[in-house]
């Protein structure tokens, strides 16, 4: 008497709710089976486009913060050209790119320590 109604199909195959398993999910479980996958690939495709999302807002940060870079580079750039003509960027340069110095500066030295015999002893 205690028999699963879904096994046996006689319990419900008389009442409305009988009607409608019978009419909804006998005859249509394949509509039902591709819904369900559908929605699936549905929310792994809504994963994957979160994460390139994320992706490309953290390049679009690295990319804002190398243009600055740039601007700042750019506009010091500038500023050397204009500043070309004068005589204190003419020194300036000899003293940065050859290490020249002028007749009343001395130049120091700073020799590096030997960390390899530092490490031996």
């Amino acid at each position: 008497m205690n028999e699963d109604p879904f096994q046996s199909g006689q319990k419900y195959s008389n009442s409305y709710l009988g009607q409608i398993f019978d009419n909804f999910f006998k005859r249509s479980w394949w509509t039902i089976l591709f819904l369900l996958c559908s929605l699936i690939l549905y929310e792994r495709g809504m994963g994957r486009l979160y994460e390139q999302e994320s992706t490309l807002r953290k390049q679009l940060a690295k990319l804002d913060y190398r243009i600055q870079e740039v601007l700042e580079e750019q506009q010091d750039l500038k500023l050397q050209i204009h500043s070309q003509s004068t005589y204190t960027w003419i020194e300036l340069t000899l003293k940065k790119g050859l290490g020249l110095v002028s007749k009343n500066e001395k130049k120091v030295y700073f020799k590096r320590p030997n960390i390899a015999a530092r490490v031996e002893q």
